[in-house]
């Protein structure tokens, strides 16, 4: 009997993150452009106000019976004007440093986004769940996308690598 619940359990997970692998990617582009990033489904939107600033944010998620582990794959984006300059480096530092305050610094690297600075970083927090950033400063936004899942998960990875920044 356990044999059986083992073999029913094991199907379902298979069969929910099969559902996962096979979501419906699309690619997410903010109104008038900026940047892209491919999306394993229709995003959730939401506009906040943040420190004055309106900040936006696409969202999609698969939760742990759905995809074998939770999945989050979220961008937030905020506008901004003008060229990146000198300060970007240690704004860069800065926003790293705030996000992952409190968990452990996996890997952190400097990089460019098409021609802009950003930072690509991994951490782990105390509930050992692992989150995949990038940060990028353009001409037209501050960037961050982010990925909630295992650190070697295919589906993260597509998402990460599939951010660009251009119109």
């Amino acid at each position: 009997m356990r044999l059986a619940f083992a073999i029913l359990a094991l199907s379902l997970a298979w069969s929910a993150s099969a559902q996962a692998q096979n979501a419906r990617w699309q690619t997410f582009q903010p109104p008038g452009g900026g940047f892209q990033i491919e999306m394993p489904g229709k995003p959730a939107l939401k506009s906040e106000d943040r420190n004055g600033h309106k900040t936006e944010s696409a969202l999609v998620a698969f939760d742990k019976a759905a995809a074998g582990a939770n999945l989050v794959f979220m961008v937030k984006y905020q506008a901004r004007s003008g060229a990146p300059g000198p300060e970007t480096a240690e704004l860069l530092d800065r926003v790293v440093k705030a996000m992952s305050e409190g968990n452990t610094m996996i890997s952190d690297e400097d990089e460019n986004i098409g021609d802009f600075p950003a930072r690509e970083f991994t951490m782990q927090d105390k509930d050992k769940d692992t989150y995949q950033v990038r940060v990028v400063i353009t001409d037209r936004y501050f960037i961050q996308a982010l990925f909630l899942g295992p650190p070697d998960n295919a589906l993260g990875k597509r998402f990460l690598d599939s951010f660009s920044v251009g119109d």
